[in-house]
């Protein structure tokens, strides 16, 4: 894969729902090799506290942000 390519709006749901349990787990484990080795990622755009949802929602829906806003539930 080069870095030119990637994939969006891409969900799993409906193929893992097909699958058997034993795929599904090699699978994951080459998923997060890849992801580990850097060739599979996503862009970050902003990393919210729980008590930050309202600002999270709208970064969510801002068109101008690009990457995943993503919900921190804990400080851990």
């Amino acid at each position: 894969m080069t870095t030119s390519r990637k994939v969006e709006g891409f969900w799993l749901g409906s193929f893992m729902a097909g699958v058997s349990l034993p795929f599904k787990l090699r699978l994951v484990g080459r998923l997060t090799k890849l992801i580990q080795a850097g060739v599979l990622n996503t862009e970050i755009a902003h990393i919210c506290a729980l008590d930050q949802i309202h600002d999270a929602v709208q970064a969510a829906v801002d068109s101008s942000i690009a990457g995943k806003v993503l919900l921190r539930i804990s400080d851990a």
